[in-house]
């Protein structure tokens, strides 16, 4: 079974450990640990469940993963946040637009422009275009109309 150091009273000698697999807390005496490190709160083990006239208890207890190493796992991950220039925070730059395109990013924090997005003279161009099509449909539909 597999379970995580919920705490270890060193003093004592014992703590418990919280078993996801049944969603209970097992009591375990120092004497079960197997390995040459001290229990910590958060780690990671495997252990035998045993039960008797005052409850359930863990035997055989394996350290799987320390709470050490399940820290530094989780700094090692990569941020995509970038470091404001102006202010000197980490951030994920805000994207402003302009007419449905991207134009500029900023700092949420300071509003310092990060970068400006170069506009694309196609997308300009078919922009454009469209609206042209669209007053040249409006205004022949219109004049069909007036006709009849």
């Amino acid at each position: 079974m597999k379970g995580t150091v919920k705490f270890y009273q060193e003093q004592k000698g014992y703590g418990f450990i919280f078993s996801s697999e049944i969603n209970e807390d097992v009591y375990f005496n120092i004497k079960e640990w197997k390995n040459e490190s001290i229990p910590n709160g958060n780690d990671e083990v495997e252990f035998q469940l045993d039960e008797n006239k005052k409850g359930k208890f863990a035997l055989n207890i394996n350290l799987l993963k320390s709470a050490l190493e399940k820290k530094e796992e989780q700094s090692t991950k990569k941020d995509d946040r970038i470091i404001c220039f102006n202010c000197n925070k980490k951030i994920v730059p805000r994207i402003m637009y302009l007419n449905a395109a991207p134009y500029s990013s900023h700092c949420p924090y300071c509003g310092e422009t990060i970068k400006k997005f170069q506009h694309n003279v196609i997308f300009i161009i078919f922009t454009v275009t469209i609206i042209i099509f669209i007053v040249m449909f409006v205004f022949i539909a219109s004049t069909i109309l007036k006709i009849f």
